[in-house]
């Protein structure tokens, strides 16, 4: 457990790729003069914690590798279909007591939400913590594990090779569900987002 006076430390690990079956190289596409990536790793620093990259180890997903290089982003590659082996197998290039899976369609998510979840980590026991009970979860959500309990005990479902997190919470860890988000935003899932998202930025 983490007290209030020991240093709270997470690696906050970034499921991304170009090849979205919905959007594909939507991370590359451009918000108000940047692109969603850089948005994102922006935001993501805010937050003061160290970020990885999970993506996959694919030549479609080459530019995306190269581009992470550059920005010196911590970043390892592995299997595009076992998304929960990409998470795990990148978790361990980290030494941070907590994991967060960070989805990079969450473009909008407020760094100040997610530092009020981090509050909650301190003083509690639970392995796993979460604001998927929240109604306005999508977009922004927060899902972190104790970095001990993030590995594999038993096979995983496709599904859960593919969502991660419902085979942690299927492995019956103690659970904590983190306070709602006070705003409502939405994920990037399709190009009409994009000017949506122009709007929310622009405020």
């Amino acid at each position: 457990m983490v007290t209030q006076q020991e240093k709270l430390e997470i690696d906050i690990v970034c499921i991304a790729r170009q090849t979205s079956k919905r959007f594909p190289n939507k991370i590359f596409m451009e918000v108000n003069g940047k692109s969603i990536l850089e948005l994102i790793i922006q935001k993501l620093k805010t937050c003061e914690q160290n970020i990885i990259f999970a993506i996959p180890e694919t030549p479609t997903n080459d530019e995306l590798y190269q581009y992470l290089l550059n920005e010196k982003v911590n970043v390892y590659r592995g299997c595009e279909e076992n998304v929960l082996d990409r998470f795990i197998c990148a978790s361990n290039i980290g030494s941070a007591q907590f994991v967060q899976r960070f989805n990079c369609d969450n473009l909008l998510f407020q760094p100040s939400y997610v530092l009020q979840c981090y509050q909650e980590l301190l003083d509690n026991d639970s392995c796993i913590y979460s604001n998927i009970e929240c109604k306005n979860h999508s977009g922004q959500s927060v899902e972190i594990i104790r970095k001990d309990r993030c590995k594999i005990t038993s096979s995983p479902t496709d599904y859960e090779k593919e969502h991660i997190f419902p085979y942690f919470y299927r492995m019956g860890y103690k659970r904590y569900n983190l306070s709602c988000p006070t705003t409502d935003v939405f994920p990037i899932d399709y190009p009409a987002d994009l000017k949506r998202a122009e709007e929310e930025l622009k405020i």
